[in-house]
Formats: structure tokens, C-alpha cells, sequence
């Protein structure tokens, strides 16, 4: 017999022969993820919480730097605003009437643009009213017709058909719908002599 030599896969599966490969939910178990859920289950809140004190607290022994500081909570209600918030605004405004907030516009805005038209009536922006020759609707605005309608328009909206009723001359069975008429009565039908 001829002893043949070993290959390279030989010497590899006599290398490996000992080794035992951890299993998938081992290897799950070391990953970030499983790690984290085995710290916690079994856990309540009050453990955590132990846990937690002492020096294993990331600010154990610490002052947090706003500690002892009265911070200004602007804008939230029922918390008073500092000495002089809003002055330099209050300033600018006085005497300027708050015409927004009446939901007025600005009168001499107003006189200056119908004094302009007058003077410049081909200037007017006129609002351009069109019929869809698609679904028949009068749309204003070029911008909304070019949008939807025109080419792009989706059409008139469409009636769906009556269901006609039907009788069967050769059997004299009644209903609604042609598909089941067409389809076993008509000439298919059984009792068709």
C-alpha cells in the first residue's frame, strides 16, 4: 500500500480536531446588544438605582455647574421675565400701531399700490380664469391650471354604469350584472333545447 502524503486539509483537520467552537447564541450573548439586555433583565428599577449611587455615579462627588444659578425660563408660563426683556423692542414699536395683530393691513401701503395702478393700470395683476376643456371646470390662476388641468388634468369624472337586470329567455332566471348572463345563460345556457 502506498502511503500517500498529507495534504494541506489534512494537516489543518488534525490542527483543529480539539477545538470546540462556541455556539451562535454564545456568540450573540458577547455582542453589544445581548450584553446590554442580560445586564438588565431580572432587574427593577429600585436595583438600578443602587447600582448606580455611590462611585459607579458618573457625577458622585461632583456639583453640576449650574448649581445654585437662577437661570431665566423665558417663555414658559407662569415664570416671570428678567428686569428689562423686550425693552429695546418696546422702544422701536411705540407709536407704531399693531395692525397685524388686528389683522388690518398697512394703510399707506395700501393708498401708495392704488395710487400706482391708477397710474399704471396695464401693470394690474389680473387673476386669469380658465375652463379645463378636459372635466369642464373654471379654474383661477395660471399657476393652478397648469398644475392641474390642461394636459395634466385627470378628466371629467367618470359615472360608473347601471347594473342592468337581466332575464334568461331558456330558463327564465333573473338577476343582475351581464358578466353571469353572458357567461351560463344567453346561448350557454343548460335548459337551451
Amino acid at each position: 500500500m502506498i502511503k500517500r502524503p498529507k495534504s494541506f486539509n489534512d494537516k489543518v483537520d488534525e490542527l483543529f480536531d480539539d477545538l470546540v467552537l462556541p455556539s451562535d447564541t454564545e456568540i450573540r450573548k458577547k455582542t453589544g446588544n445581548a450584553r446590554q439586555a442580560e445586564k438588565l433583565t431580572g432587574r427593577k428599577r429600585a436595583d438600578q438605582s443602587a447600582r448606580m449611587s455611590g462611585e459607579k455615579n458618573s457625577m458622585a462627588g461632583k456639583v453640576h455647574p449650574n448649581r445654585g444659578k437662577s437661570l431665566p425660563q423665558i417663555g414658559r408660563p407662569g415664570v416671570a421675565k428678567p428686569e428689562g426683556f423686550g425693552d429695546k423692542i418696546s422702544k422701536a414699536r411705540k407709536g407704531v400701531p399693531n395692525l397685524k395683530a388686528r389683522g388690518l393691513k398697512r394703510p399707506e401701503q395700501s393708498k401708495k399700490m392704488k395710487a400706482y395702478y391708477q397710474d399704471n393700470p396695464d401693470k394690474k395683476p389680473t387673476v386669469v380664469v380658465q375652463d379645463c376643456p378636459h372635466c369642464g371646470k373654471s379654474v383661477r390662476g395660471a399657476g393652478n391650471f397648469q398644475r392641474w388641468h390642461g394636459n395634466n388634468c385627470k378628466g371629467p369624472v367618470v359615472e360608473f354604469k347601471k347594473v342592468r337586470d337581466w332575464k334568461c329567455i331558456h330558463c327564465n332566471k333573473t338577476g343582475t350584472g351581464m358578466a353571469n348572463y353572458k357567461r351560463w345563460h344567453g346561448d350557454n345556457c343548460k335548459a337551451k333545447k
